[in-house]
């Protein structure tokens, strides 16, 4: 498995993961995976377990590579506004690559 975690105000971490192995995020910290990661998010623990991570707020998913994921820790909303300066205007902010997010995807 490879990191980096970029940014200043912003981090982020992209992740380049080999085949076989796994990655655990916690809901809405993914800001991107390649369309081959298999991600699962069923709760482990039993019934019990499950009303203490709800009450919690906690809910996790794991990723299995090989493939490319970006995490990071801020709200949605907090990161929409810090990313909004970033969009392209008058457009949908697609490109022609899925791993073109302002070039931090790299094979």
């Amino acid at each position: 498995m490879e990191y980096e975690i970029i940014g200043d105000n912003l981090q982020m971490v992209v992740t380049k993961i080999s085949s076989g192995e796994m990655v655990y995020g916690e809901a809405g910290a993914m800001i991107y995976m390649s369309d081959n990661m298999q991600m699962n998010a069923k709760a482990k623990g039993g019934f019990l377990k499950g009303i203490k991570r709800k009450l919690a707020g906690e809910t996790f998913f794991t990723l299995r590579g090989p493939g490319h994921v970006i995490l990071q820790s801020m709200t949605i909303a907090n990161l929409a506004a810090a990313l909004r300066p970033f969009m392209p205007s008058g457009t949908s902010g697609r490109s022609g690559s899925p791993l073109s997010i302002g070039g931090l995807v790299r094979d």
